[in-house]
């Protein structure tokens, strides 16, 4: 194999490990965990852009990881939020029949609505905040560099705002309403 395929191998699979321990260190609170266990996950993504720099460059290295870790982050959230709901619903079931269809029900509907925010979350949002940024990027008075720089570091800035707006919004219809809104506005202004 190439070394730029290991290289990126390697990084990747960092990326995942970082995540997960970010993850479990934000569920179990910081308190709980001692200073190198609190600083590892950090120090991983550190060496993993050193890593992935060293075959495709820091600024590549840079948002492929910081891309890479918030998907990691955002499946294994996704994961555990469908093993909690597989887990409340075996509880209800052990219920009677006529509270069990109840509750049934309304567990279908938070089901609907967090796989709902979890797609306006993960590819609407990304998708929006890809065409807002390309959309942007001629408007913007800087020279072509500067815009895309800025851009690069703007649209995974972008894209965190409207992942935490549409997991946040109680009404799950309205994220990606408009998030789509904003990905066909977009698309419009590139070629009106």
């Amino acid at each position: 194999m190439d070394e730029g395929v290991i290289n990126d191998l390697i990084s990747a699979a960092l990326c995942g490990i970082c995540a997960w321990e970010l993850l479990r260190l934000w569920q179990a609170g910081s308190a709980r965990r001692p200073l190198w266990r609190k600083l590892a996950p950090w120090v991983g993504l550190v060496l993993a852009v050193a890593l992935w720099s060293s075959s495709v460059g820091l600024e590549f290295a840079t948002v492929f990881v910081l891309l890479l870790t918030t998907l990691f982050v955002w499946l294994l959230i996704f994961w555990r939020q469908l093993r909690l709901s597989r887990e409340s619903t075996k509880a209800t079931r052990a219920k009677s029949d006529k509270a069990e269809k109840t509750l049934f029900i309304a567990k279908d509907r938070r089901v609907w609505a967090k796989a709902t925010a979890f797609i306006a979350a993960g590819p609407l949002a990304g998708i929006g905040s890809v065409m807002l940024c390309v959309a942007l990027l001629p408007v913007l008075p800087f020279s072509e560099p500067t815009r895309l720089v800025l851009m690069a570091f703007l649209f995974p800035t972008i894209w965190a705002i409207a992942a935490v707006w549409a997991c946040a919004d109680a009404k799950a219809w309205r994220p990606p309403i408009v998030l789509m809104g904003i990905g066909l506005g977009s698309l419009l202004t590139l070629y009106i």
